[in-house]
């Protein structure tokens, strides 16, 4: 696969301009292939990854190259998008440390207050909110009051907020302009269908380990808290999916900018039984965009030989190189999720939750009623959903 993507000149280009830290020869790579980047070949492939604002802010600011259009429009309307976004974050954060409410920024979000310092090169979609449960319908309150709607954006989800909290978030929305800006809050950090929810990290304690970030008065995760919750969203993304390389970014910005412990990092990756998936999400950014993930670490978490074969096999199938086309079957993508796995065990925690689980989840009281909620529950893992 990594000779695949960097068989294709656009895309090892691509790779040098984003990457948090460049060789000399690298820059004088990007240098030397300064018309190229004019093209409107390479524009379209940045564009399909959703990098146009990344590559044309970190052009000025490696090489002094200045992009024209659509290269600048973009990427203006990107930055005041996102600027819009932040400062009705911001005040949200003034108002819920003003009630003892610690407010945690997480993944891009996070990365965008905590390390970078233009906007434009980290764009997003929304931004995910994390506080401890028992401040959770507070923090609700809070977001309300500032003019946001509680509203989910899938057609899958209702709007009903006793059941959202039972789930671990909510989701709400702002105008901006003719469009809505999103932010989600949640007090389980890596919610998910395929997370083993009794090997979830305790958010109490992330908050607790938490720190205030360089541009703003929210938090962000500890340095090792903070990579563990971006490589397991890469892996839950498929490493394949969009929006493409973007995905690999946060990896990239998190070990290249702070300094991990790396003991600590392994401690935690092992606690919530994730090694394989986390394993496949440094590789990438190592292999891709040149981080600096040490070897050792690497052979720590790799998976069997036999396993590694299999995943990499799906993935080339998967095709990195158009993130936006189709990835597996249903039951590819089943297959797949399932060798991610560490342990066939783990599978099975996640296959047949506990009924308490269940109940919280569809809120259900009879138990007879059970198997069909879990058919409910296995369809909606492999994305067979039934919309509102």
């Amino acid at each position: 696969m990594i000779e695949q993507v960097f068989g294709n000149s656009d895309f090892k280009l691509m790779s040098y301009i984003i990457r948090e830290k460049n060789t000399d020869e690298e820059l004088a790579y990007i240098k030397s292939e300064s018309e190229r980047i004019n093209s409107t070949e390479f524009y379209e492939v940045v564009k399909e990854h959703e990098l146009v604002s990344t590559v044309c802010s970190k052009l000025k600011k490696k090489v002094g190259i200045e992009l024209g259009e659509p290269w600048k429009s973009e990427t203006e309307e990107t930055r005041r998008r996102l600027s819009f976004l932040f400062a009705q974050v911001e005040k949200i954060g003034e108002d819920m440390a003003a009630n003892n409410i610690q407010l945690i920024l997480l993944k891009n979000g996070g990365i965008a207050i905590d390390i970078m310092d233009d906007l434009a090169e980290c764009p997003m979609g929304d931004i995910d909110m994390l506080c401890r449960k028992s401040d959770f319908m507070k923090a609700h309150e809070i977001i309300l009051k500032h003019g946001f709607q509680f509203k989910f954006r899938s057609i899958y989800e209702f709007e009903n907020l006793d059941e959202a909290f039972a789930d671990g978030s909510t989701e709400y929305s702002i105008p901006d302009g003719d469009e809505l800006a999103w932010v989600e809050l949640a007090w389980r950090p890596v919610a998910g269908r395929w997370i083993r929810k009794d090997k979830e990290p305790d958010a109490d304690q992330l908050v607790a380990d938490s720190h205030v970030a360089a541009h703003s008065c929210c938090r962000v995760l500890s340095n090792e808290d903070n990579l563990l919750q971006v490589s397991i969203h890469t892996a839950k993304h498929s490493y394949v999916r969009a929006p493409g390389y973007r995905l690999h970014l946060d990896v990239d910005r998190i070990v290249s900018n702070k300094k991990i412990d790396w003991d600590k990092f392994i401690a935690k990756v092992n606690r919530v039984g994730s090694r394989t998936a986390v394993y496949f999400s440094l590789f990438f950014a190592k292999e891709i965009l040149g981080t600096k993930v040490p070897d050792e670490v690497l052979e720590v978490l790799k998976p069997s030989e036999c396993k590694r074969k299999r995943i990499m096999n799906m993935l080339l199938k998967a095709n990195l190189m158009h993130p936006h086309g189709r990835k597996f079957s249903k039951l590819g993508f089943l297959r797949f999720q399932t060798s991610l796995y560490d342990t066939f065990g783990d599978f099975l925690a996640v296959l047949f939750p506990p009924m308490e689980q269940l109940r919280a989840k569809y809120r259900f009281k009879s138990t007879i009623k059970a198997p069909y909620y879990w058919l409910f529950y296995v369809l909606d893992m492999v994305g067979i959903r039934k919309s509102k």
